[in-house]
This record gives structure tokens, C-alpha cells and sequence, in this order.
């Protein structure tokens, strides 16, 4: 059997040069399908809903145990935010401390949870 040439076709083995080898034929039909499937997949990512929260003040939690509030300016895929008027909320032994950040942008990865307030 000669390797296949750059650009040539896909040599066809039969199900009998296999044997012993331990690999199983994979008939192209189904892997065309999976292909499909994964890319159907992929394609299905959920997206947030925060259209509705707009301009309204939130809460958003962040890794770290930090705390920002402000109102929500915009989003997009990733959940990357921006917040105008936002503050961060440092809390020690009940009291909160609040420093101003003014308009800021928050990496989707650092949110944990986003709170209407």
C-alpha cells in the first residue's frame, strides 16, 4: 500500500486490514454526521439575557470576594461588562467601604453572579 500523496485521494482499506490492530473502521457517512452534529453544537451557545437590565443599577459579584456596584452600560457574548457610576463595595467587619471607579469595564471570566438592585 503507498502513502497518500499531498492532494491525492484517501487510500480505501478494507475491513479485513484491520483486523487484529485494534482500530476500528470509521465509515465516512458518520463521520460526516458528527462533524455536522459538533458543529450544530457549537453553534448553540447560549447567550446572555441582560438586554432587560440595562441602565438599571446592579450588583455584580467577582472572583476574589470583590464586590462592584453601578449601572449596567453594556455586555456582550463573553459577559464582559461595563458599568457607569460603579464602585467598588470593600466590606470589613460590617462596614462597607466604598471606592469610586467611575465608568469601568469587567471581564466576563471574573463574574460570578450579576444582582438587580
Amino acid at each position: 500500500m503507498q502513502a497518500p500523496r499531498l492532494g491525492g485521494s484517501i487510500p480505501k482499506f478494507t475491513p479485513e486490514e484491520f483486523s487484529g490492530t485494534g482500530i476500528k473502521p470509521v465509515l465516512i457517512a458518520n463521520l460526516k454526521s458528527a462533524v455536522r452534529d459538533i458543529t450544530v453544537r457549537s453553534k448553540m451557545v447560549a447567550v446572555p439575557e441582560l438586554k432587560q437590565y440595562l441602565h438599571k443599577d446592579v450588583k455584580v459579584e467577582l472572583n476574589g470576594n470583590r464586590v462592584v456596584r453601578g449601572k449596567l452600560a453594556g455586555y456582550d457574548f463573553f459577559l464582559n461588562l461595563t458599568m457607569d457610576d460603579c464602585v467598588e463595595v470593600k466590606s470589613s467587619r460590617g462596614e462597607d467601604e466604598l471606592v469610586d471607579l467611575g465608568f469601568c469595564i469587567i471581564r466576563g471570566n471574573t463574574v460570578i453572579n450579576i444582582e438587580v438592585i
